[in-house]
């Protein structure tokens, strides 16, 4: 299932489960991510957000998530456990939340334009410091709106 062709790098890597049951635990879906994809869990990220009965896998190599959200429905345990797949839409703006008090553009920017985070070049920092939260929207390196890989990025600023 893995997919090196350039065509993957502007497809979503990301697939979010729906209808998911207090029950399934992130070993679970671990599992049938495993099962389905043959690949090891060192190879995607599960993350489970309860509140709004959802869980996203995170693939970290190119993996057609196409042909996984596909392939998902056929798996006994997706189907036993009432599991939604579908792709996760590539975002160009992201939010930022909980900032402390003080940080502006120049702060945001070091952070999020960082390699080493993950990052990339940003079209435009609007921070909301009545809300503690800031949107950035990034460019891709032709100078089109894209979608870092915040997998190394801090959670915390």
């Amino acid at each position: 299932m893995e997919d090196t062709s350039e065509e993957c790098e502007n497809t979503a890597s990301s697939v979010a489960f729906e209808n998911l049951k207090t029950n399934v635990t992130d070993i679970m879906l671990i599992l049938i991510v495993e099962n389905v994809t043959g690949l090891s869990n060192d190879a995607f990220q599960v993350e489970v957000l309860r509140d709004f009965d959802v869980a996203v896998v995170t693939f970290l190599t190119h993996v057609d998530a196409v042909t996984f959200v596909n392939d998902c429905p056929r798996h006994h345990s997706v189907k036993q456990l009432q599991l939604s797949p579908r792709l996760l839409e590539v975002t160009k703006t992201i939010r930022v939340e909980n900032l402390p008090p003080g940080v502006d553009d120049y702060n945001l920017k070091c952070l999020f334009e960082n390699p080493q985070n993950g990052g990339g070049r940003i079209a435009s920092i609007e921070c909301l410091p009545e809300e503690n939260s800031a949107l950035i929207e990034f460019f891709d390196k032709k100078g089109n709106i894209y979608e870092p890989d915040f997998v190394n990025l801090p959670h915390m600023i």
